[in-house]
């Protein structure tokens, strides 16, 4: 598991309570690590781009890839994503290299199986009283483990006194 924190987001904090946010998602990921054992990735994580729309052959081929990809709230470095290829025209006999694109893959990420976006952005979600954080997976492996996911936590709910810490 391996946090990729959003500066832009977590810039805006004053420095304690960027520091709060990294000893705690320091220590959650080590939590997380001793409570799970897990098979390793090969190489290196790719995100997988979403194919808006599929032609219907046999395999389905992909028409179309969404723009700027969120995983949840958090956009997702191109660097992140693996390539993919798409054609523009497809018949029933298949798809021509002419009307197809593969777009470059990035480096993905090394010697993780889990990659959690960081950030502290007021959302609306923040507006309840009670939300200090909330989380969720974007992308999943073939066997359904989650590969991606995202935390924000809410920068007016974040303290940095010692005495509420464990509870943050």
């Amino acid at each position: 598991m391996t946090p990729y924190y959003d500066n832009s987001s977590l810039s805006n904090l004053p420095d304690a309570t960027r520091a709060v946010v990294f000893e705690v998602v320091g220590e959650a990921i080590q939590r997380i690590r001793r409570a799970l054992q897990v098979v390793p990735v090969s190489g290196n994580l790719f995100a997988e781009r979403f194919c808006t729309a599929t032609f219907s052959t046999i395999p389905p081929v992909c028409h179309s890839i969404a723009e700027n990809e969120l995983c949840l709230e958090m956009p997702m470095p191109d660097d992140h994503f693996a390539s993919i290829r798409y054609c523009d025209k497809c018949t029933s006999s298949g798809c021509t290299v002419d009307f197809c694109t593969i777009t470059p893959a990035g480096t993905g990420v090394s010697k993780t199986d889990f990659l959690v976006y960081v950030r502290a952005e007021d959302t609306d979600t923040c507006k309840s009283s009670n939300t200090l954080a909330y989380a969720s997976t974007c992308q999943h492996d073939q066997y359904d483990r989650p590969t991606f996911g995202m935390v924000n936590f809410c920068p007016n709910k974040l303290s940095t006194s010692d005495s509420v810490f464990e509870r943050q």
